[in-house]
């Protein structure tokens, strides 16, 4: 069945999907420059990387309530034809292949619609409920926006009433200011960001074919405690994997995995148990150094490097050594 690949996230208490083929980057909210006279629905400007792109809200879009910008907020790039945007969400939750033909459009209650309606092309049925699906071309409709000429530091919004919240949201788009490395695309590096055992990890993007949230797993006998069990992903029998042992991690405490990645080996797949899904950045190679010697021998043999994340350090995990070093596949030979 031919099938499409989407971003789901939340904003606010609702679930919106986007086409995955329009998605440049996801990045932390960055503090954003103001404009008087811009369309309804775009509430500033951020510098990325030396191009000017305008912030959407979507809440104002839809004329819904504005919440207050939150850390944990993100700004989904997204790129058409050339045109490249910003959408503030507020939790990115998977990426997921959608069947063609499966969004549907608005049932006809018999009412005229809003004009803001323009930017929804209908509705689909997730594992998960149900989730609005953007119009993204209307959205690219929108006037291409130029920051106005002027000397020293843009005037950044005031994100957040506590001055060392919003001094974080001004570092990020300071760090957004710095111009790219003159490296060729092919060396840059793209990476999933996760949290496992309190601690930041990276993926390979190479080997990620989804995210999906945790459904019902049913455990497995006579499997070693890293197999998990299985579950039912669309359909595919989808076997899960706790690796938090391999990587020298400790058990479960009270942040429970709630998302799986899923990951694909050559004819291998499995989803990996993690807390949380933040980011999906690129590294160039002089950003990943050795892991450090201190760290454990064995979780260190299942790592390509160390990197930077903000103010933390990220492992990169290696997954082929996972898959073929790891006892994580059942000989089902007896």
């Amino acid at each position: 069945m031919d099938a499409q690949t989407y971003l789901v996230f939340l904003l606010g208490r609702s679930t919106y999907a986007v086409n995955a083929l329009t998605v440049r980057e996801i990045l932390w909210l960055p503090a954003y420059t103001p404009m008087e006279t811009v369309p309804v629905g775009v509430v500033g400007l951020v510098d990325l990387r030396g191009r000017i792109i305008p912030v959407i809200s979507l809440e104002i879009l839809f004329n819904h309530q504005p919440t207050p910008c939150r850390l944990n907020d993100q700004l989904v790039v997204l790129e058409q034809a050339g045109v490249v945007i910003g959408i503030i969400v507020h939790e990115v939750l998977q990426v997921t292949p959608i069947a063609t033909g499966a969004v549907q459009p608005f049932p006809d209650c018999g009412l005229d619609r809003k004009p803001e309606s323009i930017y929804l092309s209908g509705v689909v049925d997730l594992e998960t409920g149900l989730a609005h699906v953007l119009n993204v071309s209307a959205l690219f409709d929108l006037p291409e926006l130029h920051l106005p000429p002027g000397e020293g530091e843009p005037a950044y919004a005031q994100l957040d009433l506590k001055p060392e919240i919003d001094e974080v949201f001004k570092e990020r788009a300071l760090q957004l200011r710095q111009p790219p490395a003159d490296i060729s695309q092919e060396s840059r590096w793209a990476v999933a960001i996760v949290s496992l055992g309190r601690e930041v990890f990276a993926v390979d993007a190479e080997w990620v074919r989804e995210f999906s949230p945790l459904l019902n797993v049913t455990p497995v006998p006579c499997c070693p405690p890293r197999i998990v069990g299985q579950m039912n992903l669309r359909g595919e029998l989808l076997t899960v994997l706790d690796i938090r042992e391999i990587l020298n991690l400790p058990p479960a405490g009270s942040e429970k995995p709630s998302q799986a990645v899923v990951v694909q080996v050559g004819p291998l797949v499995a989803g990996i148990l993690v807390e949380a899904v933040h980011d999906v950045v690129y590294l160039l190679p002089s950003d990943v150094a050795a892991a450090p010697v201190a760290a454990q021998v064995r979780s260190r043999n299942y790592l390509k490097g160390v990197a930077s994340y903000g103010d933390k350090m990220l492992c990169l995990i290696d997954i082929q050594k996972v898959f073929t070093q790891g006892e994580v596949v059942v000989n089902e030979t007896v």
